[in-house]
């Protein structure tokens, strides 16, 4: 249930799709635009102890095995200190983005639960026959309350895969053509769960008519979505 007067913003999308880029503008443009004092921007995993367990997991850094349920719970426990410990500003009660929510800011979240239902849950990981229940993940996630808006970056899987390759020469988990093929399925399905629980769900397509669009249009129509909210919010 939403018990804060802030607004809280979740950026989702399979890998490559850009989450990180359209994250960081769409707080430069809350800033100086719209001229928000209070805004936060924020990522998982974290940059905490946790996640950097996970970052290297998923690197391929630390050599542990990545079965599904042990990343669900890691993931879940990040986002407990992502919740109520991850400090936003100065002093002991500025600790956790539910604690920033209730001062009023405008969080964006760069990833969020949405995120550990589309890649953990409902299907095998990699090569691994293991495979968790969607629902499981959202019982061990039971403490995150959903976010007020998800914007989603709609990227095919193979544009994906092409955009990952382009950035960097190894691959990490999660990042082979067939488990962007889960995710990206799964994130579709979890849409219209949130949809009929009251989410308001910003769906941006990053490929239209066959053609790539830029950051620039992409990011347009964002910022055009995101005023409406901002406006029924009575934040702007």
């Amino acid at each position: 249930m939403r018990n804060w007067k802030g607004l809280f913003i979740a950026f989702e999308g399979i890998d490559g799709a850009g989450l990180t880029t359209h994250s960081k503008l769409v707080e430069k443009w809350l800033i100086e635009e719209k001229g928000i004092e209070k805004v936060l921007l924020t990522k998982e995993p974290t940059e905490a102890p946790i996640g950097f367990l996970l970052r290297g997991i998923m690197s391929r850094q630390i050599n542990i095995t990545p079965y599904p349920h042990v990343m669900a719970l890691l993931f879940a426990a990040d986002r407990l200190y992502h919740l109520y410990e991850e400090p936003y500003g100065p002093g002991p009660r500025h600790r956790g983005i539910l604690a920033a929510l209730r001062e009023g800011y405008v969080v964006i979240s760069d990833r969020y639960v949405v995120s550990s239902m589309a890649y953990q849950g409902g299907r095998d990981v990699g090569t691994l026959a293991v495979s968790v229940d969607m629902e499981w993940v959202r019982e061990v996630n039971k403490f995150a309350p959903l976010p007020d808006v998800v914007v989603y970056l709609d990227v095919p899987p193979d544009v994906s895969a092409t955009r990952i390759r382009r950035a960097r020469w190894t691959w990490q988990i999660y990042e082979n053509r067939a488990d962007l093929q889960d995710t990206y399925r799964n994130f579709h399905t979890i849409l219209e769960d949130l949809k009929r629980e009251g989410v308001r769900v910003i769906e941006v397509e990053e490929v239209r008519d066959g053609r790539e669009r830029s950051v620039e249009e992409v990011q347009e129509e964002i910022r055009a979505e995101l005023s409406k909210v901002l406006e029924e919010f009575s934040l702007c």
